[in-house]
């Protein structure tokens, strides 16, 4: 969907995200009753996912990681708990 592209951000540090673009593309397939398979995300979750996106560009926050020791962090890659 033309919507996906609008909302992906390239390159990751630019500043120019196309939301309202987005919410257009999406909102356009939804009224066009189109059927899509289970597999795509519905049109209005990826319009709500727009809007939090504009949200949090709109108020962006620093952060720091930091490695809890030994016995919380190991040496591999924890981003998935499966």
């Amino acid at each position: 969907m033309v919507g996906s592209l609008f909302s992906v951000q390239f390159p990751p540090d630019d500043k120019v995200v196309k939301f309202d673009e987005a919410v257009k593309a999406f909102s356009d397939f939804r009224d066009s009753k189109q059927k899509l398979s289970k597999e795509f995300t519905p049109a209005e979750r990826l319009i709500e996912m727009c809007g939090n996106g504009k949200l949090l560009v709109a108020s962006p926050v620093n952060v720091t990681y930091t490695n809890l020791g030994k016995t919380i962090n190991t040496i591999y890659e924890e981003y998935n708990p499966f």
